[in-house]
């Protein structure tokens, strides 16, 4: 026990004049750029000294006794020595004048010297001699915010251990560059400026055959990879082609891993060529398709691929024919977790948009549009976010309108397939009942669909869709809200079955010129709407009579006094219908 305590301080003796010679070094003004090429390799040394005097967990100190590590101990010291002495001629206030070329071959020998050093202690290390007893212990990450200085050489004793450690040492470091990665990007910097090895060697673990070698490099990778400063290094490390392999061999874990870290790379299209040519697509579109009711977070991030990918028009066709759509409606349909939800109805919409083929695929499929309609039902399953995003969908998949000729066949069969399917009644329910965001994506989408034809329009007044648009006037609600619900409103109006059946609710004629005494001062388009959609109620009898019979009507007078010209026609037709205006027509016509 003496001799190994003896031993163990002498390796942190050495460690600390290591240490002091890289700092000394720092100091030379002369052949800098051969220190420099030292200092870098006396970092290398000093981590794994300090690593081999850190006692073992459970005898106390650290089992060094071999006569072979004696003897390297010894030929350190001496190199030190040398070294040393070197650093001080270097280091004078005048250059050194001294003979260049034995400096630059005495230079170049210490700098040798230290990387055989290094290689022995490894060589030492894995030879078992140094026992960590499985329990190796990590050394202190610097605080949040800590010095430059004090996290390269946390760094450097990162990657020592990585690649000399055993396998319970090399998972501790992976766990704690997954901990210091996430917390503090100044270390990522540093990795990249000044330790882009650390990175070379997770790329290379990535097909380690040792599962928590694995998981442990591509847990890091996953989280540098959303760096934009990190992903060309990773790309040229060559992480994409066993990110891919993972996801056909590794574990869960791993294959978790493994598509967050290719949907990071992937952002914008990026890399898509290369995740495509390593087979990556049917890959992770496998993932999509026998994984969405098991590992959801999983699931997600493939979604998040995939949505990347397929902006890249032929990987977007391989996917069309490899059952994309069809796999993702599926999601849609089975799925409650949001994260999953959103992300596949983003995909939807996106390869939607950009091949007319896949909008055909999900709009003829009956299970297609009753999957997105599931989830407007009143579910505490189904989040705010979620009806907000299938509302989107349906708008942008199953209502737009194509531009190729050859589909308006297809446009027409899916606007009746959404109307005849409910949809408009859970609507004016969302309409009703829904949060605010989710009232606005509902007006959003009324406002899409009483464009498209007189029947929707029909449809629509049918399914009781005005008396709600006429409460959203209020003016407690956001000013886009009323503008696109007077909007709606003016609109189904203009439909005479609709304007009938408006008239005849009670208060709703009453409760528009109510709302106008609100919108003189109007700067956006809500008057506008109102006043249209007061125009059209003032063709028939029934109408005339129910502005004239309103407590408002005064509202309308006032508007036509301020000759705002929609106003004055209204007031003219309604001229003939009742004495009450007469007087005041008089004056108005006759300035």
């Amino acid at each position: 026990m003496g001799e190994e305590q003896e031993e163990e301080s002498e390796l942190r003796r050495l460690a600390t004049l290591v240490e002091t010679l890289i700092v000394t070094s720092d100091t030379t003004k002369s052949f800098v750029g051969k220190w420099q090429s030292i200092r870098a390799k006396l970092e290398d040394l000093r981590s794994g000294l300090s690593t081999a005097a850190e006692p073992n967990p459970e005898s106390g100190s650290c089992s060094v006794g071999d006569s072979v590590l004696r003897e390297l101990i010894k030929a350190i010291s001496i190199t030190v020595t040398e070294t040393q002495e070197l650093a001080r001629l270097c280091s004078g206030d005048e250059l050194y004048s001294g003979g260049k070329l034995i400096m630059r071959s005495n230079l170049d020998l210490s700098a040798a010297k230290f990387d055989l050093h290094s290689k022995s202690l490894a060589g030492i290390y894995a030879s078992g001699i140094l026992s960590s007893d499985s329990k190796a212990i990590v050394v202190s990450k610097p605080v949040f915010g800590g010095g430059r200085e004090m996290m390269r050489f946390y760094l450097r004793d990162m990657f020592w251990r990585l690649k000399n450690g055993d396998l319970d040492m090399k998972t501790r470091a992976l766990t704690a560059l997954v901990e210091a990665f996430g917390e503090d990007e100044k270390c990522v910097r540093i990795v990249v400026s000044e330790s882009s090895e650390i990175l070379d060697i997770l790329c290379s673990y990535l097909d380690s055959r040792e599962l928590r070698i694995q998981e442990g490099s591509v847990e890091a990778i996953s989280t540098v990879a959303g760096f934009d400063f990190v992903k060309p290094i990773l790309i040229l490390a060559g992480v994409i082609p066993p990110l891919v392999r993972i996801l056909e061999t590794g574990s869960e874990l791993g294959k978790e891993k493994a598509t967050r870290s290719l949907m990071k790379l992937t952002e914008n299209s990026d890399n898509a060529w290369s995740v495509s040519a390593n087979g990556g697509v049917p890959l992770v579109l496998n993932i999509c398709a026998t994984h969405h009711s098991s590992n959801l977070e999983l699931v997600s991030s493939a979604c998040g691929v995939l949505r990347n990918l397929v902006g890249v028009s032929e990987i977007r066709k391989f996917m069309i024919e490899s059952g994309a759509v069809p796999i993702f409606s599926n999601i849609i349909r089975t799925s409650n977790e949001e994260s999953s939800l959103l992300h596949a109805m983003e995909f939807l919409q996106s390869i939607c948009s950009k091949d007319d083929k896949a909008k055909k695929q999900f709009t003829t499929d009956p299970t297609g549009i009753d999957s997105l309609l599931r989830l407007l039902k009143s579910s505490p399953k189904t989040t705010s976010k979620v009806r907000q995003k299938a509302l989107q969908t349906i708008g942008d998949v199953c209502l737009s309108t194509s531009s190729s000729p050859d589909n308006s066949n297809s446009n027409s069969n899916s606007l009746s397939r959404v109307l005849n399917s409910g949809f408009l009644q859970r609507l004016v329910f969302l309409l009703k009942k829904g949060d605010s965001p989710t009232q606005e994506s509902a007006l959003k989408l009324a406002a899409q669909v009483c464009v498209l034809s007189e029947d929707a329009k029909k449809v629509m007044g049918e399914a009781g869709c005005m008396p709600e648009l006429v409460k959203l006037l209020d003016e407690s609600r956001p000013v886009e809200i009323r503008e696109t619900a007077a909007n709606v409103l003016s609109c189904l109006v203009s439909v005479q079955k609709n304007r009938r059946k408006f008239i005849e609710e009670e208060q709703n004629v009453n409760r528009i010129l109510q709302v106008l005494n609100r919108q003189t001062e109007d700067k956006n388009g809500t008057k506008k709407f109102l006043l249209n959609a007061l125009m059209l109620l003032s063709d028939t009898n029934s109408g005339r009579r129910k502005i004239n019979a309103s407590e408002h009507v005064r509202n309308l007078e006032k508007l036509a006094e301020t000759n705002v010209p929609d106003a004055k026609r209204i007031v003219k037709k309604l001229s003939g219908t009742g004495s009450r205006l007469r007087n005041l027509l008089q004056g108005i016509w006759n300035t």
